[in-house]
């Protein structure tokens, strides 16, 4: 598991850990990864209801918290691709590399925290800080190993050199979900686990559609920006649920 935490955080791993590998053979890596991230994430929020902080400011601290631990590398990638998709398609990914930021991208941030924020405020409220935390981050990173094998990474984006030629195998495209059944199962009824289930697959299928008809390539940044996506959809999900 430390391969995909040395890539999707900013924790001080050995540097000899290889990279390619957690993806292509071990996807249910990501996963585990979202569960340690959905877990650190749930400490500042136990923390702030101790000390009676508002529900809002417990949201805010988690969000923090996951960007912090990331090193804000699905927003990044959120920005890029929201920048991206007002220009033509031959232009995209050369946006995609301009560290400046657009409006889009400006407009993508603020709606993506807005939301997250007041989902995890409701769901505080009606659930409890660990499941949705937990649950999300290990349902959005889910995805990563799909759409690596359904679509080619461009040849000048990071994530072609992190693949090398290779392409996930059927294990680690479909290990991911299976994890995140057993725990949806676990931490929800039936019912409302099968909707959350039927949600990440259903969006997962749709963004992977996105990507293609809009890129017709993958990359680093449209894994983040699929992620964010995602996370949003779950959340709304549960909040829907509860």
């Amino acid at each position: 598991m430390f391969s995909a935490l040395r890539f999707l955080t900013i924790l001080p791993l050995p540097a000899h850990i290889p990279h390619a590998k957690w993806l292509t053979r071990h996807g249910w890596q990501a996963t585990f990864t979202g569960i340690f991230i959905g877990i650190l994430c749930a400490i500042p929020a136990t923390l702030a209801v101790a000390l009676s902080l508002p529900a809002p400011l417990s949201a805010a601290l988690v969000i923090v918290c996951s960007i912090v631990l990331s090193g804000a590398l699905h927003e990044d990638g959120l920005a890029d691709t929201a920048d991206s998709l007002g220009a033509p398609k031959d232009r995209r990914l050369q946006i995609m590399h301009d560290p400046r930021c657009g409006t889009f991208a400006v407009l993508a941030l603020i709606v993506s925290l807005a939301a997250k924020i007041s989902a995890l405020i409701y769901l505080f409220f009606s659930l409890d800080f660990f499941t949705p935390l937990i649950l999300t981050h290990a349902a959005a990173r889910s995805a990563f190993p799909l759409w690596c094998r359904f679509l080619k990474p461009h040849p000048k984006t990071g994530l072609a050199r992190l693949l090398d030629n290779t392409t996930p195998n059927a294990f680690s495209v479909l290990s991911p979900f299976f994890l995140t059944a057993i725990l949806a199962f676990a931490l929800l009824s039936a019912f409302s686990a099968a909707i959350f289930l039927a949600t990440l697959t259903t969006c997962s299928l749709l963004l992977l559609l996105f990507f293609r008809r809009k890129f017709t390539f993958l990359s680093g940044d449209l894994c983040g920006f699929g992620e964010q996506i995602l996370e949003c959809a779950l959340l709304f999900c549960l909040c829907a649920l509860y």
